[in-house]
């Protein structure tokens, strides 16, 4: 008869624990002592007196102790919270984690606080994405700064005035008597010039040309004038331009800046433009602003022979030298030592510019509009003027005030490390033009348009930058050259953006807006009719009577708020705005990324040093208390029953025991 038949009362069952066996008989092994009967009672007596509630936790605990499932329908759940994750979940400070690592949650309400966790977590994602993909996409913004600029320090305007007749009518008709008289020892030379006069008025349209009205406003050809414009003389066509219309003098017969009287002839020079020659004030001299291409694409002032700028010296060196101290690529904002280009040093209509002008409109030949007066422009020192797409009118016999407003755009150097095709613009020193010493987005957008219509066509309009090889097109309206430009100039602008997308604007750049007040002019004999004998001895002038106007140009305010074109997350604003999304979302901090460290690095590593600590402690006691008990063995009363029935616990002699002391004062026994 095996021992479990023997005691069946000891039989273990399966999946019970030895110990499980032994609490549950002890009573009948040992008598408890005096001590542990009053702890008992008195344990009794405080739960006879506590509240219902506490009651009701009492049963929810022995419930708990004793099965993780303590109805079928409701499913209590108990982490055990010697795991770091649970620990981690409810000591965290991120919002939510303490709910599903709580005792006697539901499992409801742990998938409750679990997928409320996980839609925050995606919440900000999604948002944290949204951020930093806007930086790598637009990561330059372009706001306002702070703190105004002085207009002290800012550049005057270019200043260019274009009368809106090519050619004096006077000179034109000289040089038809000339060429029509084949013994004139000059004939050939004005047959010459008359073909420029004929490309010069063919090179733009006014509207009654576009249905072929006004044909005998220079587009007439004149018996012996040549066809074509021979390489060899394209720069004399330049000159002649330059030399043989009108005076930017005899046009600007009045002239101040900055309350000073100035020589209009001086300050005021020619260039040839899309509208033929006009007279420019404040730009950069041409030798510096155009490169020749015969000296290797480097500006040289000394050099004079590009196709634009004619062969005459305009420039002296003086000027050319306080020129050269203006660093443009440092921006517009001017350095107190520099003298150019001009400044308005006080704002108001005194302290700008203010000119009289004189289209003298009884000398028209070809006007270049319909109509008569001038045409002005405002732009930047670095660039060509644009006349005929962005040229305002001067009308006749009126005074015209003209406030101008500068737009500054200013760069901070830390958007230098983007790519070009991120921030969408260049600094003055990144990028090199072939003909234009400068870079500027309009000055892109002229050198490109000139190399794609000389390739097409193998020539330029005569206002156009051009390579060597390259020459002016005949502007015939019937010509092969005229049918070829006029095509490849609408197609281009057609694909303007496609083939000169290369052209952004400068990053650090000015322009100018201005708001215009037109008044009428007085009589012009009152106003230039009666002159000081003092100061003008010779007289009532000529051109007293002729309809001119008045123009005044001049900064409107003291001060201007410039752009700032600037990154569009700092360090610190992308810290700040991730940091705001996850504690909106989460109620995560820096502090909350500590915490996650130190759960896997200090917490996890002194929990395995402190178990290892208290199993060595265990061992230790337990080794200690074998060794103290080892004499008290016993012989057991065969009729005694024994605590272990299992012999193969025992070994081969059951009957030999140790005992030792309970928790209730008897005595267990063990091998």
């Amino acid at each position: 008869m095996s021992f479990g038949q023997k005691y069946p009362q000891f039989y273990q069952p399966p999946g019970a624990t030895l110990e499980q066996v032994v609490l549950s008989n002890s009573k009948q092994f040992y008598k408890p002592t005096a001590a542990a009967v009053a702890a008992q009672q008195w344990k009794a007596h405080m739960n006879k007196d506590s509240s219902p509630n506490m009651e009701m936790e009492n049963l929810l605990e022995e419930d708990d102790s004793n099965s993780n499932c303590c109805n079928k329908k409701l499913c209590w759940w108990s982490p055990s919270q010697d795991s770091i994750a649970v620990a981690f979940c409810t000591e965290s400070s991120i919002h939510g984690l303490q709910f599903m690592g709580q005792m006697k949650r539901h499992i409801t309400e742990r998938a409750f606080w679990l997928i409320a966790f996980l839609l925050s977590l995606a919440a900000a994602v999604y948002l944290i994405y949204g951020v930093w993909d806007r930086q790598n996409r637009i990561p330059v913004i372009v706001s306002f700064q702070a703190k105004e600029q002085d207009i002290d320090s800012l550049p005057f305007p270019a200043v260019t005035l274009c009368n809106m007749n090519k050619f004096p009518k006077s000179k034109v008709l000289e040089l038809q008597r000339i060429a029509g008289n084949p013994n004139h020892i000059n004939s050939a030379l004005a047959k010459q010039q008359l073909s420029f006069v004929r490309s010069a008025c063919n090179a733009q349209h006014s509207f009654a040309k576009s249905f072929h009205y006004a044909y005998t406003r220079g587009t007439k050809p004149h018996d012996g004038d040549n066809d074509t414009i021979s390489e060899d003389s394209q720069d004399d066509m330049m000159d002649f331009l330059l030399e043989n219309t009108l005076d930017c003098g005899e046009f600007i017969r009045l002239c101040t800046f900055g309350e000073t009287v100035q020589n209009c002839s001086e300050i005021f020079k020619p260039i040839i433009t899309d509208y033929g020659k006009c007279c420019t004030f404040n730009i950069m001299p041409l030798p510096l602003l155009l490169k020749n291409p015969q000296n290797e694409g480097k500006p040289d002032a000394s050099v004079f022979d590009n196709p634009v700028l004619g062969t005459k010296r305009r420039w002296n060196e003086t000027e050319l030298d306080d020129w050269r101290k203006w660093d443009y690529n440092e921006g517009f904002v001017l350095p107190k030592n520099i003298t150019r280009p001009y400044r308005q040093k006080r704002a108001g209509m005194p302290y700008g510019m203010s000119v009289l002008l004189d289209p003298n409109i009884d000398d028209y030949y070809c006007p270049v509009s319909d109509s008569m007066g001038v045409r002005f422009i405002l732009h930047t020192p670095l660039e060509m003027p644009h006349v005929m797409e962005f040229a305002s009118v001067a009308d006749l016999e009126k005074e015209i005030l003209i406030e101008v407003h500068p737009d500054v755009t200013n760069a901070d150097d830390d958007i230098k490390t983007f790519d070009r095709e991120k921030r969408q613009c260049y600094f003055g020193n990144e990028k090199s033009l072939r003909f234009f010493g400068p870079y500027t987005g309009g000055n892109c957008i002229d050198e490109c348009t000139a190399v794609v219509l000389g390739q097409k066509c193998n020539c330029t309009y005569f206002f156009m930058p051009r390579d060597d090889g390259v020459r002016i097109c005949n502007n015939d309206l019937d010509s092969t050259d005229h049918e070829c430009i006029e095509k490849a100039r609408i197609d281009l602008q057609a694909t303007l953006a496609k083939i000169c997308g290369h052209c952004d604007q400068l990053c650090e750049d000015i322009a100018y807006n201005y708001e215009t007040t037109i008044v009428e002019l007085q009589d012009t004999m009152k106003l230039w009719g009666d002159p000081d004998p003092e100061y003008h001895p010779e007289g009532v002038p000529q051109w007293a009577k002729h309809k001119m106007s008045v123009v005044h140009i001049f900064f409107g305010s003291e001060t201007t708020v410039p752009k700032l074109r600037k990154r569009l997350y700092g360090t610190t604003d992308l810290i700040a705005n991730t940091g705001g999304i996850l504690g909106l979302c989460l109620g995560f901090s820096i502090l909350s990324a500590v915490e996650v460290i130190y759960f896997v690095t200090l917490r996890a590593f002194w929990k395995y040093c402190r178990r290892r600590m208290v199993g060595r402690r265990v061992a230790d006691k337990f080794v200690k208390m074998f060794k103290t008990n080892r004499e008290k063995v016993i012989n057991v009363n065969p009729n005694r029953i024994p605590i272990y029935p299992s012999s193969q616990f025992y070994g081969s002699n059951p009957q030999q025991i140790m005992y030792t002391q309970t928790p209730y004062g008897g005595n267990a026994g063990y091998y």
